[in-house]
């Protein structure tokens, strides 16, 4: 006799030996446990239980064998008239089909011999001939004087038992006894008078048992709870997996999408479970796996729609709502920005001279050198203007010659000297003598050291110290000096007018702009710029144009940073205003005019946009190289507007949505999409909404990938998932020649059979569908094959259930 044996160990864990040997020894199977697991054994569970739990199944078995007895002895009492008909008076009661029966059992393993065995025959009989009590009741009540006299006995009778007419406590208890004693033993004694007695004792338990078993507990539940075990059995044999891991995998299957539970196939990823999950899916009672499969797909929309809305109108009228929606905001971005970047400019003088131009002659050569003509008018305009305000003419001029006038003479001319304001020389002023002494002033006059500058500007004294003017003044007192030559006989006048220099020839001389001119300059070049740039045959020039705005904004940061000439220095609070605007405008190129959006300001030659509506949203999605940058850039622009970056979100999704088939489905052209989609996924969406995304298209991808892994068909695998839906006894060709072989009463059996078969396969794929669609339920039925304690408690809840339950039939 073998045995079941649950090991212990030292964490709390369990592993179950099946029909381990009933002479093995504790201190065997606790040594091999250790060395196949690695840890120690603290406790072993097993003989007795294992005892009981064989002899539970061969009770049940045995009941089952003795109620198909039954309804076959019920088909050999029916045969009887016919035997009759034709003569057969030695068949009646049909002993020979009897016995046959009775040996085919046998062979097929039942104990008929066995009390078990003699239950279920005689339960059996009795389920097929339930309406015997109420023909005798029938019979009854046609007697009026019975009738009135017995009212309740004859209604316990018709109801085999289970009511009493109203009568309740133990009188009623015993009147429902009675009654159900006499119709069990009419029952069975229609089958086989000899069976009459046992029949009669054990319906009259059934009162009783109903009673018992509606105290501890719902008999509702028992027949689908013992439907669920089977299942389990069978499943645990089609996937060819130990319970003990298939438990484990099936409480460890991710849910990868919200509501999207997956099946034990998807779990698995084995043939034998996509074999099975198709075979009974595909089956009349698979409805539940096709509903599952229904819910899987509504749960990946709706996390697919949570990412971002979905629009119903589909993906070309999503794409041209966020065009047209990116471009207005855009537009409108660059308009302000425009607008601060002017203001900043304008809060610094635009009418005081402040920068010299860069020399945009020379820009425009590098592009036209000489003897370039044609397209290359703008570009010589630009020129042309920026000479006519970046320089003046200066007209020729003739050298000033020297006149007779004296020094004292010059000196007394340009206010004379100032006795107070006299730079330390009061002393020399005052020692001035003759005429000298009228060329000094109490009040006015100008200081020695500025009339010493004036002196020699003029040519008078050969520098500009005012010692030299007092003593060339003295010396003019006292006739060394006559004005026109020195004591040393040197000729000043000659000297003076050499210093003078020559004539000077006329020129153009570069001179400071205003910022409001050099503003101006620079907006004419940039649209005279854009202008070029729409005409293919002007492409130089636009080149040469936007050269020279870049020069422009070169020459303006450097006087900024202080680096021009020593004149074109600013003032600190221009300077930072200046740099201010810069940087406006720099951000401005960068957020607005630079990456897909510089695409929406680009126009025709026609003065209209290039880019319209759902053109411009192509320009920013699309399965390309570079789109995450693309994205990353425009994000710039889009980033400040929720709305509008919503509706590009929505506008990706809704492209997603539109991988489904017609039929609704999300299928692996979805997972391609992601694949392929995803640098700019990443570049659009939160690190949160990508993993949804991805974690959709694992969903898809292992959903198809168990549906794949089932699609062979004619294969053992196939064979075995099959045979899970087999209804053993009942697919028997036994059966099948017993249902069909008699005339006239095959009209009857061969149709009964094949809806009992088509019953039983459907309410045995239900419970199938039922675990296969739901792991954690079917995990918790796996923990009843394991657990030897379910087995005792169905076998209580089947010995209490199974006569309420045949009578209430």
């Amino acid at each position: 006799m073998s045995r079941d044996i649950t090991v212990t160990f030292d964490d709390g864990t369990t592993h179950v030996y099946r029909g381990a040997p009933d002479d093995i020894t504790p201190e065997q199977v606790s040594a091999r446990a250790a060395q196949e697991f690695g840890r120690a054994v603290t406790a072993l569970d097993g003989g007795r239980k294992a005892a009981q739990k064989s002899w539970q199944q061969s009770a049940l078995q045995n009941v089952a064998g003795g109620a198909i007895r039954g309804a076959g002895s019920i088909g050999a009492t029916l045969l009887t008239p016919w035997d009759m008909i034709r003569g057969n008076t030695s068949s009646i009661g049909n002993p020979e089909r009897r016995q046959a029966m009775d040996d085919a059992l046998r062979q097929l393993g039942f104990d008929i011999d066995s009390a078990a065995y003699g239950v279920g025959k005689i339960g059996g009989e009795i389920a097929g001939t339930l309406g015997v009590g109420p023909a005798l009741a029938g019979a009854g009540r046609a007697i009026p004087a019975l009738s009135r006299v017995a009212g309740p006995a004859l209604d316990a009778l018709a109801s085999s038992g289970m009511t009493a007419g109203g009568l309740t406590g133990k009188a009623g208890m015993a009147l429902r006894t009675a009654a159900a004693g006499v119709s069990g033993g009419a029952a069975a004694g229609l089958v086989n008078p000899e069976d009459a007695a046992v029949g009669a004792g054990i319906s009259a338990l059934i009162p009783g048992g109903v009673a018992a078993a509606g105290k501890v507990g719902s008999i509702a539940a028992r027949p689908f709870r013992s439907t669920e075990k089977k299942a389990a059995e069978s499943l645990v044999k089609a996937l060819e997996i130990d319970p003990v891991t298939l438990q484990q995998k099936l409480r460890g299957g991710a849910v990868l999408v919200p509501g999207s539970q997956p099946s034990i196939s998807q779990i698995l990823q084995t043939p034998q479970a996509g074999v099975l999950e198709r075979v009974v899916s595909e089956s009349p009672g698979g409805a539940q796996l096709k509903e599952l499969y229904q819910a899987q797909n509504a749960a990946r929309f709706g996390a697919l729609d949570r990412v971002a809305p979905v629009d119903p109108r589909g993906f070309r009228s999503a794409q041209g709502d966020f065009g047209e929606a990116a471009l207005a905001a855009i537009r409108g971005g660059d308009k302000s920005a425009r607008a601060a970047t002017r203001a900043a400019y304008e809060s610094v003088p635009q009418t005081d001279p402040a920068l010299y131009l860069p020399d945009l002659a020379g820009v425009r050569d590098e592009y036209f050198p000489k003897g370039a003509f044609g397209g290359r008018a703008s570009a010589d305009t630009a020129v042309s203007v920026a000479d006519k305000i970046g320089n003046v003419d200066v007209p020729a001029i003739k050298a000033i010659r020297g006149t007779d006038q004296s020094l004292a003479q010059a000196v007394r001319k340009a206010g004379g000297l100032s006795l107070q304001n006299n730079d330390g020389l009061l002393g020399e002023l005052k020692g001035l003598r003759g005429d000298l002494k009228s060329i000094t002033k109490k009040n006015g006059g100008l200081s020695p050291g500025r009339m010493a500058e004036k002196m020699h500007e003029a040519g008078f004294i050969p520098d500009e110290d005012a010692s030299t003017l007092l003593n060339y003044l003295r010396d003019e007192s006292t006739g060394s000096y006559t004005g026109s030559m020195f004591a040393d006989g040197t000729e000043f006048a000659a000297m003076r007018d050499a210093a003078m220099g020559g004539d000077q020839a006329a020129k153009r001389v570069p001179i400071k702009v205003t910022l409001g001119e050099f503003d101006a300059l620079r907006k004419s070049i940039g649209n005279a710029q854009r202008a070029a740039q729409r005409d293919p045959d002007r492409a130089t020039e636009a080149l040469a144009l936007g050269r020279m705005k870049t020069s422009l904004d070169e020459r303006l940061d450097e006087v900024i940073r202080g680096d021009g000439a020593i004149d074109e220095a600013l003032p600190i609070d221009w300077a930072d205003a200046l740099t201010e605007a810069r940087n406006l405008k720099r951000m401005q190129v960068e957020k607005y005019r630079t990456g897909p959006q510089a695409t929406a300001f680009r126009t025709g030659s026609d003065g209209m946009p290039v880019v319209q509506g759902g053109e411009f949203a192509s320009k920013v999605w699309g399965n390309r190289p570079g789109i995450d940058a693309d994205i990353t850039q425009v994000r710039k622009a889009l980033d400040d507007h929720p709305n509008v970056l919503g509706q590009f979100r929505s506008m990706i999704t809704t492209e997603g949505a539109g991988t489904a088939t017609q039929g609704g489905n999300l299928t692996g052209k979805f997972v391609r999409w992601v694949d392929n989609a995803l640098p700019g996924l990443k570049a659009t969406f939160s690190d949160a909404q990508v993993t949804a995304l991805r974690n959709i298209a694992a969903d898809i991808k292992r959903a198809e990938v168990a549906a794949a892994s089932g699609a062979a068909r004619g294969s053992p695998t196939y064979q075995n998932a099959s045979n899970a839906l087999s209804l053993g006894l009942l697919d028997s060709p036994l059966v099948n020649v017993a249902a069909n072989r008699i005339p006239l009463v095959n009209q009857v059996s061969g149709p009964l059979l094949n809806m009992m078969r088509e019953s039983g396969r459907n309410a045995k794929a239900r419970g199938l569908a039922g675990l296969l669609a739901d792991p954690n339920r079917a995990a918790s039925a796996i923990g009843g094959l394991l657990d030897p304690r379910f087995d005792l408690l169905e076998l209580q809840r089947g010995l209490l259930g199974v006569a309420p339950v045949l009578a209430a039939q």
